[in-house]
């Protein structure tokens, strides 16, 4: 009895101490103001002074991951005009993704927004695959359902970061087209207290209200929130691929932004940033939403029209870029 007492004054409460600790990190998430180890990345963003590969390998192994996965992609660049190089002039990337079964839509729709980058000579890019796969059931880019290209937005995040060299970013859906040329989303919302731009769902709510449609956003890449959001974001998504969950990369971000303070969430609710009759973006988005596998033939037939009437309606302006950019080669 007297051995049992003393190995408990020696070892119980070390003991007692580890099984709190590991109860509680198995049964808490990650929290958005977490101090992450990212001091790297940070660094790279906000200087956009060192190059991929540094960026990659200067970076802890808790955020490697969500670099290496970008090749699972396969990445179309259409780097801009040397005018978005002008001194004091944010540098915007314009992002698109796509599975197999949307390429229809974003077929239609990318010749208008590689032309709205071409205008102002932002970089546009296209990643196409799916970015999460379950690797520890075997799953692949071809048994992976299409369902998870939709967590394929922080690809684009990720890739945005790991190059260093942008001070924006705005991410569109596949079935998302810029219908106003008349603005420079690079210089769209300067506030830097303000991390991410959209759509109001409800413009009842408050400004900075968390219920957003993250379809057609515009990202602050020097936000010093945005590392820590877009990792949370790759965390919790990957963790939720793992479990066999349905895949809803949008509430997940809802649930991060919720976690923030509300009179101090970076975020800017536009009442008609997209979605609507007249806004800077028209997104055609899926009537069902219980059915991702749907692709509506009037959806498709919408989005071309609209495409095509803005390529019409700015043929002009986009003529007069493609003569000063062959002036400018020449």
């Amino acid at each position: 009895m007297g051995n049992i007492s003393l190995w408990f004054r020696m070892y119980g409460l070390p003991l007692t101490l580890l099984i709190c600790f590991l109860l509680l990190a198995l049964t808490s998430d990650l929290k958005v103001f977490r101090n992450l180890p990212l001091p790297n990345t940070t660094t790279v963003v906000r200087s956009g002074l060192q190059t991929k590969s540094q960026t990659t390998q200067n970076t802890p192994n808790l955020v490697q991951e969500p670099f290496d996965r970008l090749s699972f992609l396969s990445w179309e660049l259409h780097e801009g005009f040397p005018r978005s190089h002008q001194s004091g002039r944010p540098r915007l990337l314009i992002a698109q993704t796509i599975s197999n079964f949307y390429a229809p839509l974003l077929d239609a729709g990318q010749p208008v927004n590689q032309a709205y980058a071409r205008v102002y000579g932002h970089d546009y890019v296209v990643a196409r695959g799916i970015y999460l796969v379950n690797e520890r059931i075997n799953e692949t880019q071809l048994t992976a359902p299409d369902s998870r290209a939709s967590y394929n937005k922080i690809a684009l995040l990720s890739y945005a970061l790991r190059e260093g060299k942008y001070d924006k970013l705005l991410v569109l859906d596949s079935d998302a087209v810029i219908s106003d040329f008349d603005i420079d989303f690079a210089t769209f919302g300067l506030d830097p207290e303000v991390m991410l731009f959209a759509q109001a769902v409800d413009p009842s709510k408050a400004v900075n209200y968390w219920d957003i449609n993250n379809g057609v956003t515009l990202w602050n890449l020097h936000h010093g929130l945005f590392v820590p959001t877009w990792y949370e974001w790759y965390s919790r998504s990957m963790k939720n691929v793992y479990r066999g969950n349905n895949d809803k990369d949008q509430g997940i971000l809802h649930s991060i932004l919720r976690q923030m303070p509300n009179e101090s969430r970076p975020v800017r609710r536009v009442k008609h940033f997209c979605c609507y009759r007249g806004a800077l973006i028209q997104h055609f988005i899926r009537k069902n939403t219980t059915d991702f596998m749907v692709l509506a033939k009037s959806r498709l037939e919408n989005l071309k029209a609209d495409a095509n009437y803005t390529l019409e309606y700015y043929t002009t302006l986009i003529n007069q870029t493609i003569n000063q950019s062959a002036l400018t080669v020449d």
